[in-house]
């Protein structure tokens, strides 16, 4: 939830990591330790890490803006804001 709430107060997930400490700190429920791990650099090297192994293993990151993230769990309040999926896969797919 607190992820959802900093990419609506930002504007987008990629602005989240472009805005200030400063500006974070003024988003509710972000504290300063929230705030020095997202500015931090050791985060994106952590991030680029992890697309390096997600590449080399044919993992599928889903965005939950993402057409093909699933409808029915876009639905639930706790829904992950990420999904990863190896080989073909229809999260849609309508069960009759």
């Amino acid at each position: 939830m607190l992820k959802k709430k900093l990419i609506a107060y930002c504007g987008g997930a990629e602005a989240v990591f472009k805005e200030s400490k400063r500006a974070l700190l003024l988003i509710p429920a972000i504290g300063t330790a929230i705030a020095n791990s997202i500015v931090s650099q050791d985060l994106l090297s952590a991030a680029e890490f992890e697309l390096k192994f997600m590449e080399q293993n044919d993992i599928k990151p889903i965005y939950f803006m993402d057409s093909d993230y699933s409808f029915r769990l876009k639905q639930c309040g706790d829904a992950p804001i990420m999904l990863y999926t190896k080989g073909a896969i229809n999260l849609n797919e309508k069960n009759y």
